[in-house]
């Protein structure tokens, strides 16, 4: 009898690992699904122009600058819908971000002009409020930056010895955004 009961107990202790495992495989096939749409959305919704620099196998920060002239003329390009332009520096870089695909990034905005993302044409903050013309030493973190260091609205962020007052917190987008720190273009120029 006690072997019989044993034998019903492995029986359902086995199904019920293979029901975990099969919600735990759906658990990340949804995550990972996610993550390529946003990814596709945040990537795809903009074209992104930079300078000469040293490659894709630096991910986002892999061109240089781009002369004020070559803005300009990109602007003039018919169909062209807005031009804003960026600083995006690696946060660490002594840290290797060689296929990294979700870098911690500094990313500086002009701020005088919408970002021309037809996909986010404001990145969607969840706690506190965008960075606004004229903003400097405030920042908004990206959803993921911003846990990973306890991080909340009101407190202060050290970047390159300077203080900078955390304003906003994006929303989880599960791309890119999540690990930024979104400043002002002048401050970013700083870094």
């Amino acid at each position: 009898m006690i072997r019989v009961l044993r034998g019903y107990a492995f029986t359902i202790a086995g199904i019920a690992i293979g029901v975990a495992g099969i919600v735990a495989l759906g658990a990340m096939a949804e995550r990972i699904v996610r993550f390529v749409e946003g990814g596709d959305r945040f990537v795809l919704g903009q074209i992104s122009v930079a300078g000469r620099g040293m490659g894709m196998g630096t991910g986002f920060t892999a061109g240089g600058l781009l002369p004020a002239a070559s803005i300009r003329a990109i602007a003039e390009v018919p169909g062209v819908a807005g031009v804003q332009a960026q600083v995006m520096l690696p946060l660490n870089p002594s840290t290797s971000q060689f296929l990294t695909l979700t870098q911690e990034l500094v990313l500086g905005l002009d701020l005088t002009v919408d970002t021309p993302n037809r996909h986010y044409p404001r990145l969607p903050v969840g706690a506190g409020r965008d960075l606004r013309p004229g903003d400097r030493r405030v920042t908004v973190l990206g959803s993921s930056f911003a846990s990973s260091r306890g991080l909340h609205v009101g407190d202060s962020l050290m970047l390159e010895g300077t203080a900078y007052q955390v304003v906003g917190i994006l929303e989880r987008t599960l791309t890119a955004p999540d690990r930024f720190v979104v400043v002002s273009i002048e401050d970013a120029r700083q870094q």
